[in-house]
């Protein structure tokens, strides 16, 4: 045993001496600043944009009590204000964002990682909240917004943060500047390591180093435990390249911010693995030079329903590697697009998201709603006339984008309808538009009260978010949960709850979407609780 342990020690102090000239702080985004890295501020600091800052600003590190406020926006973009926090206790802060987690409802997951990266003051005694909001992002897939976000304690940072951040780092390809940090000096790493993070990565940065001594190093952690098995095999890869092609590359469920890293090392393919890996990894195999055509668009498909990248970025992908795909499920997608793209023609575009929407349901139907509503905007309105499901499908995606006018102007082309139809009509764009014309008829509501009364959820979901907006008559809600911190000025928890309870339901219920809007618009989010309520009717309709 004492033999053990002072091989478990050797591996510390070898090569710890060329590291203790560096000064970047473990969980910076980058060692030196890039063009496009984001821009933390702190509550009161306003949005800095394009790289400018007011001269009376001068840069430091940010204490421990406001790193917790500190954001990569201000209030003016995130449209959440400071105070968001404001009569939450620390423990139910730390609770709510506990909860974020990626939603099948693409506003819900913008609203959710704008609260995330906005700058707001925090409820007191709530400690380690910077790093619960970095994890967060991560498990959005957001890595690029994590380290920034985890990087703004410096020195400061917690054990929870600096870890975080390090898997952030790690995963969007930042492995020398946490290997050049003196948080990774054995003085520095933690004492308890129980899931041989800080072990490996120690040995991760050794062997990344080409110090001779690295294999013994790498040989002592894994004769006393130090490392997993799978890790070990992979370091001995880094040391000893003619070992690299007798190494199996992990499973897609098993990778690891620090797996990433080695994989870009190695320069490994990584077939296979987009479709199964833990979301927070999608950002590491879509940076990855040898990642595939397929496995790069199956991974930009999955950060774009999280919200991690714009739909005109996957159309981009789309485009890219349509030619480069074989004729599967996911090269059928990306030729089609282009196919659809090339067209421009309303028919054809109006059909193709019917045709997603048949193949492979109401989520592609809304991302391929969400990448192409641009392009269908420019389309003359009056094609529409007598287009028929295809001009529903038209209309349903520019509603989607929030370019409610110009679905309106498609709308009214579409020519005469029944008085479902027109009751099914008004509803929507009553839930869209704020600024919403018409008044609401009985007969309309009389009409989607039959149908709901006959088992018709969609009728019901659209009843029950009109009885939302008070456009038509619903039920009294008790005051709780999240309906009552919207109510109470908490406004943060409200937008936590109200994720986590659309969440729950897939698809959501009537009740579920009436609760939600009447607790955003209580919170001042009425823009978020109608794009929300919209896209939980439409996504339903066409599942």
């Amino acid at each position: 045993m004492f033999f053990s342990k002072n091989k478990f020690a050797l591996w510390f102090c070898i090569a710890a001496t060329p590291a203790l000239s560096q000064d970047t702080t473990l969980g910076l985004p980058t060692a030196t600043p890039l063009p496009n890295e984001p821009v933390t501020v702190e509550p009161g600091q306003g949005l800095l944009d394009s790289g400018r800052v007011d001269e009376g600003i001068s840069a430091a590190e940010i204490g421990t009590a406001s790193a917790q406020a500190a954001g990569l926006v201000g209030s003016q973009a995130s449209g959440l204000p400071e105070t968001m926090w404001q009569g939450s206790t620390g423990r139910d802060a730390l609770a709510a964002v506990d909860t974020a987690q990626p939603s099948e409802l693409w506003r819900v997951n913008a609203l959710v990682r704008r609260a995330l990266v906005s700058g707001a003051i925090p409820p007191d005694n709530a400690d380690g909240l910077l790093a619960k909001r970095a994890a967060a992002l991560l498990r959005f897939g957001a890595a690029e917004e994590a380290a920034s976000l985890a990087g703004v304690a410096g020195t400061a940072a917690n054990l929870e943060l600096r870890r975080v951040g390090a898997e952030a780092d790690l995963i969007i390809g930042r492995g020398d500047a946490i290997c050049k940090s003196p948080a990774v000096l054995p003085a520095n790493l933690p004492t308890e390591d129980p899931d041989k993070f800080w072990t490996t990565l120690r040995g991760f940065c050794l062997a990344k180093s080409g110090d001779p001594l690295a294999a013994v190093a790498v040989a002592a952690m894994q004769e006393v435990g130090g490392v997993d098995p799978i890790d070990a095999e992979l370091l001995e890869a880094m040391i000893d390249e003619g070992l690299a092609e007798f190494i199996a590359t992990p499973r897609g469920e098993n990778l690891t911010p620090l797996r990433i890293a080695i994989l870009r090392r190695l320069g490994r393919p990584a077939d296979g693995l987009a479709e199964v890996a833990p979301l927070k990894m999608l950002a590491g195999i879509f940076a990855l030079e040898s990642t595939p055509s397929r496995e790069a668009v199956i991974a930009a498909e999955r950060l774009e329903a999280a919200g991690s990248i714009s739909p005109q970025t996957l159309v981009e992908l789309y485009l890219l590697h349509a030619d480069n795909l074989g004729n599967d499920d996911v090269g059928r997608r990306a030729k089609s697009v282009r196919d659809a793209i090339k067209s421009s023609d309303a028919n054809s575009l109006g059909t193709f998201l019917i045709k997603t929407a048949e193949a492979r349901g109401a989520e592609s139907f809304t991302r391929m709603a969400r990448a192409l509503a641009p392009l269908i905007a420019r389309l003359p309105s009056s094609a529409a006339n007598g287009m028929g499901a295809a001009g529903y499908a038209i209309r349903d995606a520019l509603l989607l984008d929030g370019q409610i006018s110009a679905a309106g102007r498609w709308s009214d082309s579409q020519g005469p309808r029944s008085l479902l139809d027109t009751a099914d009509t008004n509803a929507l764009f009553a839930i869209a538009d704020p600024a919403w014309p018409g008044i609401w008829q009985r007969e309309w509501g009389d009409a989607l009260r039959e149908r709901a009364r006959n088992g018709d959820e969609n009728a019901r979901r659209a009843l029950g978010a009109l009885a939302g907006f008070k456009i038509g008559p619903g039920p009294q809600l008790p005051e709780e949960g999240y309906l009552a911190a919207a109510r109470e000025g908490r406004i943060a928890e409200a937008i936590f709850g109200a994720s986590a309870a659309i969440r729950s339901e897939t698809p959501p219920s009537a009740r579920t979407i009436d609760t939600l809007i009447r607790a955003l618009n209580a919170a001042g989010l009425g823009a978020d609780a109608r794009a929300i309520a919209l896209e939980a009717i439409l996504k339903a309709r066409w599942r």
